[in-house]
This record gives C-alpha cells, structure tokens and sequence, in this order.
C-alpha cells in the first residue's frame, strides 16, 4: 500500500517535531550535566 500525500505530509511533520523534542532532550540533559559539574567543583572548593 503505497503512502498518499497526506500520511507523507504527516510523517514529516512528525519527524520534524520529533527531532525538535529530541534536541530539547539533549539540550536539557547537556545543562543537567553542567549544573552537576559546577555544584560538584563548588562543593569541591567548600572542602578546601
């Protein structure tokens, strides 16, 4: 059964906001990360 125009219309947009989610994801876990190094190197500096 081949796709009509809307289903690969639809596929698209949908893969579009998929990459968008994922990129959000990864931004998020990527500040995560950084936020956890910082408080780690501040609690690090407190010990001193």
């Amino acid at each position: 059964m081949a796709p009509t125009l809307d289903t690969t219309s639809e596929i698209a947009i949908f893969s579009k906001h998929y990459n968008v989610f994922l990129n959000t994801l990864t931004f998020m876990m990527n500040g995560l990360q950084t936020i956890d190094r910082g408080s780690n190197a501040f609690h690090a500096r407190l010990q001193l």
